[in-house]
């Protein structure tokens, strides 16, 4: 009987004053919401927070102060900072030169880290779209208003080259500059139609082509047969190929083992987890993986040989989750152009 006059007692002032119930039942909700509100933005923010972590902690490697200013801390701030909350972990990343055993990277225009990218450094010599040819002339010409020399070669045989550029059984339409201190007409009297030829030729993407027709689809552009310029072409008999261990032909060989490694050629970079790496990041916009996953840090630790490669590489040269690739490492430095992956003719006459 009390509790029953205690809830009447609580409750009919209440009813009395509904415009005092009602106001008192705003203010209490808009406190709960309020609330309930900070309550959801501070977790939110800590899950944020947690998940951005790694990506905005400083990740790389500091070195002592050095006589040539290349570095500003000493032992003791290197090991302060190391242990600091706020640097995740060491990262020496470098990009390093690496020839794939038996496998063509997909450079078919020669500008990996060469024109036209450094547009002020034309024509480096780079040996990756070169190409030794078996051909038979079919057609020569001198044309006096770009002044070069224009050739037409039906294929018959390759020594070596990009299977995209060079097939057997096609014409391949390739010019004849000054810029090997040949005298283009001189070499063109020296040809013949109708008679078969061994010769280099190459795609060039460099900014210096400075004749009027200098894109025409389809035209290479030729070189010596060597570095030394000594060779410009080699007239040979029908189904015959060059004897190229002869010491006739050491240059040559020299240069075709070049082209080969080139062709093998590829830039890789090393880190300890590639979720660390602004570029992949989906924010970036900048690449995607489509299939397998990244390299994180327990393939580092465990030494897992492993690698991430492009989707044209594996496109073009049929490679799939779960094949094994062999990597040579190699130091190829270059000054003129910061870091280079191939030989470029400058280093081979070095």
């Amino acid at each position: 009987m009390n509790k029953k006059r205690e809830h009447q007692f609580i409750w009919f002032p209440l009813l009395r004053r509904p415009l005092f119930t009602f106001i008192h039942v705003i203010i209490l909700s808009f406190v709960t919401y309020m609330s309930v509100m900070h309550a959801v933005e501070f977790t939110i923010l800590k899950t944020k927070t947690t998940s951005f972590e790694s990506y905005y902690k400083p990740i790389g490697y500091l070195v002592p102060y050095s006589d040539s200013g290349d570095a500003q801390f000493n032992e003791e701030d290197i090991s302060f900072i190391k242990d600091s909350k706020y640097f995740d972990y060491e990262d020496k990343r470098r990009l390093c030169s690496g020839v794939i055993d038996g496998i063509n990277n997909t450079d078919f225009e020669g500008v990996i880290f060469v024109a036209p990218l450094y547009s002020d450094y034309p024509n480096l010599g780079v040996h990756n779209t070169d190409m030794y040819i078996y051909g038979t002339l079919v057609e020569c010409t001198f044309d006096e208003e770009d002044g070069c020399g224009k050739i037409t070669i039906i294929v018959e045989d390759i020594e070596e080259g990009y299977s995209p550029y060079v097939v057997v059984g096609e014409k391949l339409n390739i010019m004849l500059r000054s810029e090997y201190l040949y005298d283009i007409e001189d070499a063109l009297d020296e040809m013949k139609i109708g008679s078969r030829y061994f010769l280099r030729c190459y795609k060039d993407n460099s900014s210096d082509i400075k004749t009027r027709k200098q894109f025409f689809l389809g035209w290479l552009l030729m070189k010596p047969l060597d570095t030394e310029n000594s060779i410009l072409f080699i007239e040979v008999m029908p189904k015959e190929r060059i004897d190229l261990s002869s010491s006739l032909y050491t240059n040559i060989l020299n240069d075709i083992e070049i082209l080969r490694e080139n062709m093998n050629t590829m830039m890789f970079e090393s880190t300890k987890d590639m979720k660390s790496i602004t570029d992949f990041h989906d924010s970036a916009r900048m690449y995607r993986l489509l299939t397998g996953r990244l390299l994180t840090m327990d393939d580092y630790i465990n030494k897992n040989p492993v690698c991430v490669i492009p989707d044209e590489l594996g496109n073009y040269r049929n490679l799939t989750i779960g094949d094994k690739i062999t990597v040579n490492m190699r130091n190829i430095y270059d000054s003129s152009v910061d870091i280079l992956p191939y030989i470029t003719d400058e280093q081979v006459k070095k």
